[in-house]
């Protein structure tokens, strides 16, 4: 079923977000990403 959603704020008010990566232990990182609400 298909929704459709009218533009607005969904996680307000827009907090960041911390993104882990890496392979192994020498290579770990953490990134911080702004503006997650308006990927869509």
């Amino acid at each position: 079923m298909k929704q459709d959603w009218k533009p607005g704020t969904m996680i307000y008010p827009l907090p960041a977000v911390l993104v882990s990566c890496g392979s192994n232990e020498s290579e770990y990182n953490i990134l911080t990403v702004a503006w997650t609400g308006t990927i869509c």
